[in-house]
């Protein structure tokens, strides 16, 4: 893992960056899991560019992984509107839910929860293709997106219980990316690995989204990891964004009282582990 929150990302063209237009956006999302609780999301607004990497940080509870759910249809706001690509997502999910599904895929926490226990790997990674695609892939191509991620073919005859926690997440970043999605959302992808293969699945991220032009979207509570993964960083509190920009100008010179603390805490865990 990163020691510091220095800013290190791939290189971005300034042609891409000039003709750069919104494929994500949401406007005063409101939504809460009871209708008598609290807004978990309250009064939200935001934009993703095309092509760029966006990191939205916070505490537990903040709402930062609540918000991509929203942003990728897994959830409906109870207010507001989330467009991807131009079009409303309450009419693209019910008009063409399959390519909702192709257009934006997501990895989650936890690698073991995100598999069929009984199903083998072979299988679970031909699943969004089957669905999707309506076709079967043969053994030779699901052997490639293996070999894509540092795995090998013979993996795709095991089990999930047979796999590291590291390997089951490279095998979920394969199957999120068989289908070609235009944007990968990521909520706390390393969170629950060991220490040791957390910095391999997070290069790996880095790789494949510089080689496929993927927009991610990266959710994660350590603001080293997306100070290293993303070009902007977004900050939450209490389900409302307080804080968005650049990630040099969030970690160099934060604003909002909420993200001077988040920045001090990176500093003092850089310290300790110098």
């Amino acid at each position: 893992m990163p020691k510091s929150y220095v800013v290190c990302q791939a290189p971005v063209s300034e042609l891409v960056k000039e003709f750069r237009v919104p494929l994500v956006t949401a406007s005063n999302l409101k939504f809460r899991y009871s209708s008598s609780g609290p807004w978990t999301i309250n009064d939200v607004s935001l934009s993703i560019d095309a092509g760029t990497s966006v990191g939205i940080v916070g505490e537990s509870g903040s709402g930062k992984s609540t918000i991509i759910r929203l942003l990728s249809g897994l959830l409906t706001p109870q207010e507001g509107v989330v467009s991807v690509d131009g079009k409303n997502l309450s009419e693209w999910s019910k008009e063409s839910p399959r390519e909702l599904r192709r257009f934006g895929q997501l990895v989650f926490q936890s690698p073991r929860r995100s598999f069929d226990p009984r199903m083998r790997l072979g299988r679970a990674l031909s699943e969004p293709i089957r669905a999707l695609e309506k076709r079967i892939p043969d053994a030779d191509e699901l052997g490639l997106w293996m070999s894509r991620v540092g795995l090998t073919a013979e993996l795709l005859d095991r089990y999930p219980h047979q796999l590291s926690g590291g390997q089951l997440q490279r095998v979920s970043l394969a199957r999120a990316m068989s289908i070609g999605p235009q944007v990968l959302y990521a909520d706390e992808p390393t969170s629950s690995l060991d220490v040791s293969v957390q910095a391999q699945v997070l290069n790996l991220l880095m790789e494949l989204r510089s080689d496929l032009g993927l927009t991610l979207v990266l959710v994660s509570h350590d603001l080293a990891v997306v100070g290293r993964m993303c070009e902007r960083i977004i900050v939450m509190s209490g389900g409302a964004v307080v804080e968005e920009g650049t990630a040099i100008d969030i970690l160099t010179n934060p604003r909002h009282e909420y993200t001077v603390g988040l920045v001090e805490a990176a500093k003092a865990v850089s310290l300790k582990h110098a």
